[in-house]
């Protein structure tokens, strides 16, 4: 179920703000509504702070957040899957230093968020 109206909210994590989570030029293009529920706000919150923070930090630089949540419209539009983690918020799509790709290490504590990195590959903590 969608969210009917913008969360309060100003930020997901340290370094990801509520607008740049839900940004996307195709709803905003074809005026379609990205707004996440709740539940969808919280698994975003986790993803954000167990995976994407720890990413950062490591990195020490800035990453660019390409697409974080999507809505059933807008994954549509898309064409993204129909099993998209990004429907259910659990999916960052990132860019850092001008560089895209499908698959980004991340270092993580063993055991760490297994249940919901499927899309990162996962270099263990040493």
């Amino acid at each position: 179920m969608e969210a009917t109206k913008k969360s309060k909210r100003k930020k997901i994590s340290d370094h990801i703000s509520y607008k740049e989570a839900t940004r996307s030029e195709t709803a905003t293009k074809l005026n379609i509504s990205n707004i996440p529920n709740e539940d969808i706000l919280k698994n975003m919150i986790l993803v954000a702070e167990e995976v994407f923070e720890p990413l950062r930090e490591w990195a020490k630089h800035a990453i660019n957040v390409n697409s974080f949540y999507r809505s059933p419209k807008l994954n549509s539009a898309v064409r993204g899957s129909l099993k998209s983690s990004h429907l259910s918020g659990q999916a960052i799509d990132i860019s850092t230093l001008g560089k895209a790709g499908p698959t980004v290490p991340v270092l993580l504590k063993p055991g760490k968020l297994a249940a919901i990195i499927g899309e990162l590959s996962v270099i263990p903590y040493p």
